[in-house]
């Protein structure tokens, strides 16, 4: 199956005749792209026709290297690493100098792999804050990607490369700029739970390009190289995000040399990515100094904390697997394990359930010094940064690819509460107002419906509510925040195989392929393009100013508003849309933790949209009021029905059509 989605892949590639930039049917756009450098000799010559005052050839100073289709044909099938795909069809590449490296010159775009910003954690320096890189003598060879950093073993075509905890890189796209001003940076934390992931994934050539930014890709460590926390103090946790750090520092002090401005540095994370951007924008370690911009894409609010029981627990057992628990010093033991020993230390502990967090961020150590969350108490830098929130239609999907037909609503209630210990009552209690709030009426067959609430509810918890509720948190202390979804009726994902009850949704893993738009070789649809385009479009002018300004469009993307849940939706055309998620966050910032607590509802009234909110005489009984609120749906449905009947023969009175009554 894996060979014959990757020969599809390879069949549309060739039919499509797709190259990163070549959709310059619109001349505007391909000058967007080429900017004032008239090197357009990676474009075919229909499409340098296709818009000839923008795409000027000329002679490469040096002759390029391409490497044959063929051989990058079968390094895919032997990898199955279609993620990378871009970096292997028809590529003609120079090489370059500057800045004491050796990089490559591929679609206009000058690529740095495999940069190093801090020495290799490795030995006595596992499990400690990362260490400055000290630089390099002479020219250093920067035209291969660098080491993965050590995480668990899934599928190579979402997570490729060679794992190895000498892996604190950068990968550096520098768009040719023929003028001497400096572009605006932008730095990208990748996702992956703080467990996968690496920036090898992420080719940034069209991101560099189509926002005319220096545009950085790094690298972090994960799992417990990264998180691992003793609870006691001797392993402090939290390395990975102090890599993050110690990258933007690094950034800071050498971007100039790539032609990137120093003081204008965005911070952008998808997934857990994300989550690793509210972190630094928290932290009272970071300044806006470092950068002054910040954009979540499919996360939010920084998730509650492991409690210290929790996070004791599974310190010792790391310890006790490893045998280090009779030792004199556990922690030098720990150090003295080799990295492959670690990752199946790992994997043995995580549990069938993705939800089962063995790493996460700490609280209460320097880097997030307080309770999760008090944040707007310590988190004191806040209000020096622009924000903006971003959300995918159906944030949950990338846990659809588990066969979960057959759960119950208790299994799915355990997955998405997951992080509480719940009495039976509670678990009782919830399912009935769950299961009522994400009912399915559409999915004619009953385990798909409860899959596609699993979903939804999934989605809200993890997810929508979060960033909702993060944005509305910053905005009580006026930072400038801005909240967007991303919605596009795709039919199939571009990395993930979905079921046939998830086509036409925008899912989780396909937010970040817009951003890079690898939908240019990924898809055969124009459209998938345009989205990409769209998104980029939408974050260049924040890039740049930290001013949003949509690109040929009269739509204004106002300050998010908690009271409004204004939001820009972003698809093959700007709109905006107000209380999407209203119900969302009432549901569980309000109804959850009263149902939860078994409590009544008479201390509700804080919640931010009173009509949804049921009679407090009713609220104590949830039995009594989801009986309520089922017929006040049936009448509402009844009433829709009739006014659209009402609306029909009103059209047709206007039109002198409707037949007068009789009698």
């Amino acid at each position: 199956m894996k060979f014959l989605q990757l020969l599809l892949l390879l069949l549309v590639y060739v039919c499509a005749g797709f190259s990163l930039v070549s959709s310059c049917s619109d001349e505007a756009f391909c000058k967007d792209l080429v900017g004032s450098v008239p090197d357009c000799s990676h474009l075919k010559q229909s499409e340098r026709e296709k818009c000839p005052l923008a795409c000027k050839l000329c002679t490469p100073t040096t002759a390029p290297t391409t490497e044959p289709i063929f051989a990058g044909v079968l390094r895919l099938l032997a990898n199955a690493d279609y993620v990378s795909i871009f970096r292997l069809f028809g590529q003609s590449s120079t090489t370059v100098e500057m800045a004491n490296l050796r990089g490559i010159q591929q679609s206009g775009v000058n690529i740095f792999y495999g940069v190093p910003y801090a020495l290799p954690p490795v030995g006595s320096l596992r499990f400690r804050k990362p260490v400055a890189h000290p630089g390099w003598n002479g020219v250093r060879d920067a035209t291969q990607p660098g080491f993965t950093c050590m995480q668990e073993s899934t599928t190579s075509r979402l997570y490729p490369g060679t794992p190895n905890e000498d892996c604190l890189t950068a990968n550096i796209f520098v768009p040719l700029n023929s003028n001497s001003t400096l572009l605006p940076v932008v730095v990208f934390i990748h996702g992956g739970s703080l467990l996968y992931g690496s920036n090898l994934v992420y080719d940034s050539r069209f991101l560099a390009l189509s926002a005319r930014a220096v545009v950085v890709t790094i690298n972090y460590r994960l799992g417990f190289f990264g998180f691992l926390a003793s609870g006691d103090g001797k392993i402090k946790g939290n390395f990975g995000l102090y890599d993050q750090k110690l990258a933007l520092e690094w950034v800071k002090n050498n971007i100039d040399k790539f032609g990137g401005n120093p003081n204008e540095v965005t911070i952008i994370g998808h997934s857990a990515g994300g989550r690793s951007v509210s972190a630094q924008i928290l932290s009272p370690m970071n300044n806006a100094s470092l950068f002054k911009r910040a954009v979540m894409l499919s996360s939010g609010l920084i998730p509650k904390p492991m409690n210290t029981k929790t996070r004791r627990r599974i310190y010792e057992t790391v310890v006790e697997m490893a045998s280090c628990n009779n030792t004199v010093d556990e922690v030098d033991c720990l150090r003295s394990k080799t990295a492959e020993e670690i990752v199946a230390i790992t994997k043995s502990i995580r549990t069938s359930s993705f939800f089962a967090r063995t790493v996460g961020f700490n609280y209460g150590e320097e880097f997030l010094p307080g309770k999760a969350e008090d944040f707007l108490a310590w988190a004191t830098n806040l209000n020096q940064y622009k924000v903006v929130v971003g959300l995918g239609e159906l944030e949950s999907s990338i846990y659809s690819g588990l066969d979960q037909t057959n759960l119950t609503m208790t299994d799915i209630i355990a997955q998405v509460m997951s992080q509480q210990e719940l009495s039976p009552t509670s678990i009782e209690r919830l399912s009935k107002l769950l299961e009522f709030n994400y009912r399915n009426y559409e999915a004619t067959d009953p385990k798909i419906a409860r899959v596609l609430a699993q979903l939804e509810m999934l989605a809200d918890n993890k997810f929508n509510v979060p960033a909702v509720v993060f944005a509305d948190k910053l905005r009580q202390i006026n930072v400038t925040t801005y909240f967007f979804r991303l919605v596009h009726p795709i039919y199939q994902s571009l990395l993930l195989p979905r079921p046939d009850y998830l086509q036409g949704r925008m899912l989780h893993e396909d937010v970040v392929i817009y951003l890079f738009n690898a939908a240019m070789l990924l898809s055969s649809q124009s459209d998938d393009v345009q989205v990409g385009r769209n998104l980029v479009g939408a974050l260049r002018s924040f890039f740049h100013t930290g001013v949003i300004s949509l690109p040929e469009s009269d739509v204004t993307w106002e300050v998010y508003d908690p009271a409004r849940i204004n939001t820009l939706k972003i698809g093959l055309n700007y709109s905006t849309q107000e209380q999407y998620f209203a119900r969302s966050r009432d549901l569980w910032e309000n109804m959850v933790p009263h149902t939860i607590n078994d409590t009544s509802c008479n201390d509700v009234s804080s919640t931010t949209s009173p009509a949804t909110t049921p009679p407090p005489e009713l609220c104590a009984d949830l039995d009594e009021y989801l009986a309520w609120k089922e017929e006040y749906l049936t009448w509402l449905e009844d009433y829709k029905t009739w006014k659209a009947e009402f609306r029909k023969y009103k059209d047709l009175a206007d039109a002198g059509k409707a037949c007068s009554p009789v009698g």
